[in-house]
């Protein structure tokens, strides 16, 4: 031990005056058998802290209360383990984590549950990675099971089930190559089996439920030319909310677009193409005098639900 060593007798100058010791030197405690080398024993009315360590300016930096609580104020590099021996571990600020943080489970019963008890509109866990590893991976036996990567696609290797009654998938790639809007799109198919020829109407579409409205056009088996005399007029009417959907209905007159026979015939750009559940829409043909007949007609919609 270096310098001189310090016996209880030398102490007994406070002991008994209220005043305790003052060192102005470093002292070393030398152990020199098996047994606790220092005890700090709290007074039995102890309220105030029982150990406190101070920088030169006074301000505590570490201080163990009468419970046993330790308050480190700067950053405490652990190299060692942290072991609760059966109570917990709370951290009640910011923890910052540089290496690895690995929590293990002593047994069955033991938990790791993160509690965010601020009520405010704050995340409950951040994970934020400047690397290219994945962000989060959940693990069974070391294979992982979830997987969130760093671009934000998620992984799962078991079927996923859900207790809700929706899943909503929002307009972004879900695996980076399907676009999931493309999951919400549906294409209604309605056969005109009568020779259109003498015109009229036809129900085409009940709305399911909140949609918007895609596309409209018609596939026949025979053409239809452009013809300034003889020729068709087609409209979309949604009777419900009493409004056309198209923006120029299209015809077979001269300046309009002929029908090619097995090729889609697309009735054109869309409006009011918000629809609600159970509306309806009716397919308008209007004949001008005698335009060939179209056979084999086959009315396609496409839409996307919003709902």
């Amino acid at each position: 031990m270096a310098g001189a060593q310090i016996t209880s007798a030398a102490l007994s100058d406070g002991v008994g005056t209220g005043t305790g010791n003052t060192f102005t030197v470093g002292q070393t405690v030398d152990g020199t058998a098996d047994e606790v080398q220092l005890t700090v024993q709290a007074n039995g009315t102890q309220t105030s802290n029982i150990l406190v360590v101070e920088n030169s300016a006074g301000t505590d930096l570490a201080t163990v209360d009468n419970s046993g609580n330790l308050v480190v104020t700067g950053t405490s590099d652990l190299q060692g383990n942290i072991s609760d021996s059966g109570g917990d571990v709370t951290i009640a600020d910011n923890a910052a984590v540089t290496g690895t943080f690995t929590v293990t489970n002593a047994s069955a019963a033991d938990a790791v549950t993160l509690t965010q008890s601020n009520t405010g509109a704050v995340a409950g866990v951040i994970v934020n990675s400047s690397g290219t590893g994945s962000l989060l991976e959940v693990q069974d036996a070391g294979v992982a099971k979830l997987t969130v990567a760093n671009g934000g696609n998620v992984t799962v290797t078991n079927d996923l089930t859900v207790s809700g009654t929706a899943v909503t998938v929002p307009a972004n790639s879900i695996d980076g190559s399907e676009v999931s809007a493309l999951l919400r799109q549906k294409t209604t198919h309605v056969y005109l089996a009568n020779n259109v020829q003498l015109g009229g109407d036809a129900f085409i579409f009940v709305a399911p439920g909140a949609c918007t409205l895609l596309s409209v056009g018609l596939v026949t088996t025979t053409g239809v030319t452009l013809n300034g005399t003889n020729y068709f007029n087609f409209d979309v009417q949604n009777l419900t909310q009493t409004n056309s959907v198209l923006v120029s209905p299209p015809t077979t007159n001269t300046g309009g677009t002929a029908i090619t026979a097995d090729v889609l015939y697309d009735f054109g750009t869309l409006q009011n193409t918000s629809l609600v559940a159970n509306d309806v829409l009716e397919l308008q043909i209007t004949v001008n005098n005698t335009p060939s007949g179209i056979n084999g007609v086959l009315i396609i919609l496409t839409y996307e639900t919003t709902g």
